[in-house]
């Protein structure tokens, strides 16, 4: 367990450091801990204090010294030349040389040894008087079965020093990212969200469960059940003995301490709140994705008033819809897969979590399983394309009107994607209702070629406005864009129809006539700025 680590967080770092400033401004500070940290405080608060003196710091073990021994030449016996040095009375022992460029640290005090130092201290304090420069640099790790108000006679209210409230969760979130590295995948993060979460300030806790698998973590209780009762052993929930502390401005009981009292309840309020910090953003990441991939229809239909809360849920802009009303309003817009991702994150995931239940790890994979299936577009398209002159071609003109032929003789072969050839590549694009899926990839493979810097000529008959409305989509603003619009008479189409005679004669000519309805709006670049048009005649 790396508790250097621990102790450089920023609570437990401020917490030596604050102890270094108070023996720099009282002398003799009294530290206060519990039981399970009071070895590594020690250790730290030595290094802490020679990296500031540069002196090692002298710990006393009262414990294996005796507890009857003086205190006086107990100190006295630790410094250079003490042995010989014979202590009769405080004055005498304020008078040892560099006795205040010294630190140390005494630790092991029970009952009875705390009456012989207690005594000690008060003397040296009053004998010192205002000169506390006078006064050796001692830290006092004191017992907990001390009353307070004798800790207060002899230190006084601002020369104790307690481990209370100390860490919170950045602690152990930069703790647990130092000693286990940083985390990215969803699953890992609501892991250690979880950890945290129920470790709370106890860093033998968190360290206990980070040692699990990611899936375990997620909810511990089985682990936990199993090593409670080894764990706790005669252990009370009390601060001393680690178990209960100041966490987020509450009093916190260890989870542990939940586990062995059967106390399922608070548990997964726990694994509750762990869940909300990463499965909310998650939600939010869903329904923000959803709107993106639907933002020019919901920007016709703002204002919306939810018929369901007339006048009380106006929608004025496409960021203001909730997850649930995307299915209201998108209707038969939406895909299966969209439809499914809406359901399970609105109605199984978050209303488990709106009711402050934690979800299993089954349905946390669910939901990420759906929302892999749906592709997120771009917020701002070719924002790290370089911008070397590439511009994007469509090719536009009815089946037989020549396009391949045209692109064959004008465009480099690499630039250009055709959707005939993309359908004909895989049976997944082959067949009714495929359309969508060719030209996704065909927009795939033209957004590939111009991230690289070069040109994408795309090879398709681009009549439909929504066709051409989505391949502008997926390049910058700053790019331009040519209409290359091929035609020629009717009859040389149908002579030269080609592979296209296994559909028949009319559905080169129906195809054809949309072309004619169309080649307004086409020549026209469809109202964008970008679009320059080139007609050609063959």
């Amino acid at each position: 367990m790396n508790m250097e680590a621990f102790w450089e967080s920023p609570g437990a770092s401020n917490f030596l450091d604050t102890a270094v400033r108070k023996r720099g401004d009282f002398g003799i500070v009294g530290v206060s801990a519990p039981v399970g940290l009071r070895e590594p405080l020690i250790t730290s608060l030595a290094d802490r204090a020679f990296q500031i003196d540069r002196v090692s710091a002298q710990t006393i073990d009262v414990s294996s010294s005796g507890a009857g021994r003086t205190p006086a030449p107990l100190i006295a016996n630790r410094l250079p030349g003490g042995r010989s040095t014979r202590i009769r009375s405080t004055q005498e022992f304020l008078q040892i040389p560099n006795l205040s460029d010294r630190t140390f640290i005494v630790h092991g005090l029970d009952r009875a040894s705390w009456g012989v130092w207690s005594l000690f201290i008060k003397g040296v304090r009053r004998e010192a008087g205002d000169e506390t420069e006078i006064l050796p640099r001692i830290f006092v790790t004191l017992p907990s079965n001390i009353p307070v108000h004798e800790i207060h006679a002899v230190f006084g209210n601002a020369a104790e020093h307690r481990w209370e409230g100390i860490v919170d969760r950045l602690d152990m979130e930069l703790w647990a990212n130092k000693t286990h590295g940083l985390v990215d995948d969803p699953i890992e993060m609501t892991a250690r969200a979880t950890s945290i979460e129920l470790a709370g300030p106890n860093p033998f806790l968190l360290n206990l469960l980070l040692s699990l698998p990611p899936e375990a973590q997620i909810n511990p209780w089985d682990a936990l059940v199993s090593c409670a009762e080894e764990w706790l052993k005669n252990k009370t929930a009390t601060w001393h003995d680690g178990l209960v502390d100041c966490w987020e401005e509450a009093i916190r009981l260890d989870t542990l301490v939940l586990v062995k009292r059967c106390d399922e309840a608070t548990f997964k309020k726990r694994l509750w709140r762990a869940q909300t910090k990463v499965v909310l953003p998650i939600l939010e990441g869903i329904r923000s994705r959803i709107v993106r991939r639907h933002r020019d229809y919901l920007s016709t239909i703002v204002p919306w008033d939810n018929p369901k809360y007339p006048g009380s849920h106006i929608r004025n802009h496409p960021d203001d819809f909730d997850i649930a009303e995307l299915k209201r309003v998108l209707g038969h817009r939406l895909s299966e897969k969209e439809k499914d991702l809406i359901e399970f994150s609105a109605y199984k995931v978050r209303n488990d979590l709106a009711h402050m239940d934690p979800i299993d790890l089954d349905k946390l994979e669910k939901l990420l399983l759906l929302q892999d299936n749906i592709q997120s577009p771009s917020i701002e398209p070719g924002w790290d394309w370089p911008n070397a002159g590439q511009r994007l071609t469509m090719l536009i003109g009815s089946p037989a009107a020549g396009k391949s032929t045209w692109a064959s003789k004008n465009c480099h072969e690499h630039e250009v994607i055709s959707s005939d050839e993309v359908r004909s590549s895989s049976q997944a694009f082959q067949g009714i209702g495929k359309d969508g899926l060719v030209f996704a990839e065909v927009r795939r493979r033209a957004a590939a070629l111009l991230k690289s810097g070069s040109n994408a000529v795309i090879d398709a008959t681009h009549l439909k406005s929504e066709d051409r409305r989505e391949t502008r989509k997926i390049i910058p603003e700053w790019m331009p864009i040519e209409y290359v619009v091929i035609d020629r008479p009717l009859e040389a189409k149908i002579r030269d129809q080609g592979w296209r005679v296994d559909v028949s004669e009319s559905f080169v000519k129906e195809m054809h006539d949309r072309f004619q309805k169309a080649k307004d709006d086409i020549l026209s670049g469809d109202g964008d700025l970008r679009v320059t048009v080139r007609e050609i005649d063959l």
